[in-house]
């Protein structure tokens, strides 16, 4: 019954947390109440069930009471702290945190800040960035999953200015920063699309393409000789379980005829038959 209805309350608590996503603004003042809420309801469920779990394993009044009152603050503790880190992703300004953080870190980043160099001095740079046998190959894997990043962060940006310019005496630090950092998005998507083209027309691309999917295939198969291996052994571990488990069923059978016949020849050994 405690199990059914924790489960219930968690999954009412996200439809609900979905469903003001969808409909407004997630503000901070809400963040924190349904934090606390849950953190409360959380903390009273998972109290009663401990102390019915203590009552019934027959702890003594002091001992139920400390049990409950430690388990319960825990989870209630955890159970907030989860719901306001979760939430706080989808307010105003956890959108422009996220995004100020991703924009920040590609203006830090070493090859995409120098993307304007000579090819040459580039390639030395990725080379030195990804001491691999297939440096262009791993840059360009890298510069890909940045300009996704940045997409999400662009995409949060507006969603973080659009939603303060409905609340601007709340957010004044988004209506003040959003225009900068959108204004500097379009220079780093210009960065990562010239550092793939010198990448991607480089004489020795191509054989740094097939180096790499040569090491994927021969990772591949032995991951997947890896498994193989793993089956086999857990077969093999399971076979002999069987055969323990079949030895000392048989064993029994003698000690049992043994005690009823002592007249009986025991036919087992330390081992097993």
């Amino acid at each position: 019954m405690f199990s059914s209805i924790s489960i219930k309350t968690v999954v009412l608590s996200l439809v609900l947390v979905i469903f003001v996503h969808d409909v407004s603004p997630i503000s901070e003042t809400t963040v924190t109440a349904c934090a606390v809420g849950g953190g409360i309801a959380c903390s009273a469920l998972t109290g009663y069930g401990i102390h019915l779990l203590a009552r019934h394993n027959g702890c003594s009044n002091t001992s139920t009471w400390l049990l409950t009152g430690l388990g319960s603050a825990a989870a209630g503790f955890a159970a907030g702290a989860l719901i306001h880190n979760i939430m706080s992703k989808y307010t105003p300004t956890g959108r422009f945190a996220y995004a100020q953080g991703v924009i920040a870190s590609l203006h830090a980043n070493k090859l995409i800040a120098r993307a304007g160099d000579n090819q040459d001095a580039v390639v030395a740079r990725i080379i030195s960035i990804y001491g691999t046998s297939w440096p262009l190959v791993a840059a360009r894997e890298s510069l890909m999953r940045n300009s996704i990043n940045l997409g999400s962060a662009s995409t949060e940006l507006d969603l973080a200015y659009n939603e303060a310019i409905q609340a601007p005496d709340n957010y004044p630090f988004i209506i003040q920063g959003y225009h900068g950092l959108r204004a500097s998005i379009p220079a780093i998507y210009n960065n990562i699309e010239l550092l793939l083209q010198i990448i991607t027309k480089h004489e020795k691309y191509d054989l740094q393409v097939g180096l790499f999917e040569k090491h994927m295939a021969q990772m591949r198969k032995q991951q997947h000789e890896k498994t193989l291996q793993s089956d086999k052994l857990s077969h093999d571990s399971w076979e002999n379980h069987k055969e323990r488990d079949y030895k000392r069923k048989e064993n029994d059978k003698d000690r049992h005829l043994v005690a009823g016949r002592p007249t009986a020849k025991l036919n087992f050994t330390m081992g097993g038959r």
